[in-house]
């Protein structure tokens, strides 16, 4: 390997993963940029997941560093002990099941030229279990971009497998931390997962890269832990529309345990200063949008007519409505308020809501 290559580390979180990981093992093998080592921690697994990796640690162009959990700790923890054995500057999330594209190391490592760079996503195909292309992508990523922070679509899904970001980015708060994830139902409290965290903390604090490149196989095969999202019909999507108040609670409730760990980064004293100034700034971002969501729950209640103007009228004059890409809900999201929020939703939208009640974003 050249000395003055970059070091990627590849993290790998295996569970029971014999049937499909040796199509991705020899994917990695077959970089055009080869990484440093694999980091491969095992979740206890009953099949011959360990025998396939050990057996392609013996011939693999890099090291590949097993790791066998003493304990069983589930999914997201499992990838995050991966990547803190990682010993590279980079690291790149791997699944057991997916299949990368050659070129994928090689294409994302160049963002990171610029110091500011944390993270970068890229583009990838879904497919079945033999591979056959669904005809769907995700992520579905249509130009290459670069994100200051806060700048962007900060609700929008990271896949781990389509990561690669800096290992710097692990150390900047503690991963028991971590906050729920987004969910309909509030009594489901899912903890943060080790994509979600990475992207929450470059989103706020750096750069982040969106790469168009197709560069893994998103293998879907019905025992996936995650899956891709799937299309909404317009009946769903007016649905969740007028019941929007469980939606807006539980983002202002995200964003505020987002700003909590933000306050950690912010009072740190082993982080860089700069790294904190950032923290800070990325803090107040998360308390507005705390209060923002709060008052959108409050007009998507069945609340009073005063109340809902009240919170209405504050949105307004926090400048709530600005364009999505400076951090406000934007024009679409004013439209919505407006109409479905303060009025339809009230009036003429409680027989659709009980309509709909039986037939089972972030705007």
């Amino acid at each position: 390997m050249n000395a003055n290559a970059p070091r990627i580390s590849i993290a790998m979180a295996t569970y029971n993963g014999a049937r499909y990981i040796r199509e991705q093992l020899d994917s990695l093998a077959a970089q055009t940029l080869l990484p440093c080592e694999l980091v491969v921690t095992d979740d206890g697994s009953t099949d011959a997941t360990l025998e396939i990796v050990e057996d392609f640690a013996s011939f693999a162009p890099f090291p590949v560093r097993i790791h066998r959990n003493e304990k069983r700790f589930g999914f997201a923890d499992n990838f995050m002990y991966a990547a803190s054995l990682c010993g590279g500057e980079f690291i790149a999330f791997c699944d057991q099941d997916d299949v990368w594209m050659a070129e994928k190391l090689a294409t994302c490592i160049p963002a990171f030229t610029d110091p500011d760079v944390l993270l970068v996503m890229h583009s990838a195909r879904v497919t079945g279990p033999d591979l056959t292309p669904t005809g769907q992508f995700y992520p579905d990523i249509k130009q290459r971009q670069t994100c200051r922070a806060l700048l962007g679509k900060i609700w929008q899904l990271a896949p781990g497998f389509a990561i690669v970001c800096r290992s710097s980015l692990l150390g900047f708060a503690d991963f028991k931390l971590r906050q729920f994830n987004f969910c309909e139902d509030p009594r489901k409290k899912i903890p943060t997962a080790h994509d979600a965290w990475v992207f929450f903390l470059s989103q706020s604090l750096g750069k982040t890269v969106f790469i168009e490149n197709i560069l893994a196989n998103y293998r879907i095969h019905g025992a996936n832990f995650c899956g891709a999202p799937k299309p909404l019909s317009w009946r769903e999507k007016l649905t969740r529309n007028v019941r929007k108040n469980t939606t807006y609670s539980n983002l202002s409730e995200i964003s505020r345990q987002h700003a909590t760990v933000l306050t950690a980064i912010e009072k740190s004293r082993s982080i860089p200063s700069e790294i904190c100034l950032r923290a800070r700034c990325a803090r107040r971002y998360w308390e507005r949008q705390e209060r923002n969501y709060g008052r959108r729950a409050i007009l998507y209640a069945n609340s009073s007519n005063a109340m809902r103007l009240r919170s209405f009228f504050a949105l307004l004059l926090d400048s709530a409505y600005l364009p999505s890409e400076r951090g406000g809900f934007g024009l679409r999201g004013l439209i919505k308020d407006l109409t479905i929020g303060l009025f339809w939703q009230h009036n003429g939208g409680e027989k659709s809501r009980t309509e709909t009640k039986n037939t089972g974003d972030s705007s």
